[in-house]
């Protein structure tokens, strides 16, 4: 069964209590660590989490004045007292420096990406829309929260997703390196495959890198179709992973027992020198 909702907040939809669907953050641990530490796992929120969320609702949706420009630090009453309002109004808080360096970032990614500012303004741009739908390879319940989604008004029009990423380097170079190391070929896949799921079937997702740093330069990032159907294949296989795992109670890491540790290949020449 399919459901999309526009107006879910956030915490909503990552509360396992109320929507235990499967996201692409669940397919990521499984496929870099393994089904126990994916089942055993605890959300636990930092700076950086609140940065990277910061940044995202300057850039996807400033008109709902989700970030608070809070005291100098976190040290004190003022903080606790500010977070606890913050807490309570579904909003982001943030020390002034930090606040300041994420208003710097969403401002310069407009001005560096103009392809960024046109999705933004489209018209037919939906931000953070929740969708749950059924995996109909492996009977998996599963979900996807778009960052930013272009939902066609006609039939010429093409559907795609944007995701926001922040980054140290946006450069090609570099930014295929961190695709490879957090998996988020993977993430691709998923979210266009839950898409399609879902009857709204999407050409392409994007990514937009955002560096951290002054300038704050700002790239876009798009997968070839073979690289997609490789990471299409590794999301099926863990979603499958998953299901079964689910389905028997197993979770477990799939390590030996006793794991063997093996001199590495180019220091075995070394050996003879003893």
């Amino acid at each position: 069964m399919t459901h999309i909702d526009y107006e879910m907040p956030d915490y909503d939809y990552h509360d396992k209590s109320k929507n235990p669907h499967i996201s692409s953050s669940d397919v990521k641990t499984v496929l870099s660590k393994s089904l126990l530490h994916w089942i055993g796992q605890e959300r636990k929120e930092s700076i950086a989490f609140d940065i990277g969320k910061a940044v995202h609702a300057l850039i996807l949706e400033p008109e709902k004045d989700l970030v608070v420009r809070g005291p100098e630090d976190r040290r004190g009453s003022k903080w606790k007292d500010a977070k606890a309002k913050a807490d309570k109004d579904g909003k982001v808080l943030l020390t002034e420096k930090d606040f300041d360096t994420c208003m710097a970032m969403a401002t310069n990614a407009f001005m560096h990406c103009d392809f960024l500012k046109e999705t933004v303004y489209n018209k037919s741009f939906v931000a953070e829309a929740s969708i749950f739908t059924t995996c109909s390879k492996t009977g998996v319940d599963i979900k996807v929260r778009p960052d930013g989604l272009i939902v066609p008004q006609k039939k010429t029009d093409e559907p795609y997703i944007i995701d926001i990423k922040t980054t140290q380097d946006a450069s090609p170079e570099a930014f295929h390196r961190e695709i490879r190391r957090y998996n988020y070929d993977v993430q691709i896949a998923f979210y266009l495959h839950a898409m399609q799921e879902a009857g709204l079937p999407c050409r392409t997702m994007y990514l937009i890198a955002v560096e951290k740093n002054a300038p704050y330069v700002t790239t876009v990032h798009e997968l070839s179709e073979l690289h997609l159907a490789h990471a299409h294949k590794r999301m099926l296989a863990t979603l499958e992973k998953i299901g079964n795992a689910m389905r028997t109670g197993e979770f477990t890491t799939d390590w030996p027992d006793v794991n063997q540790v093996f001199l590495p290949a180019w220091m075995e020449d070394e050996v003879d020198a003893f």
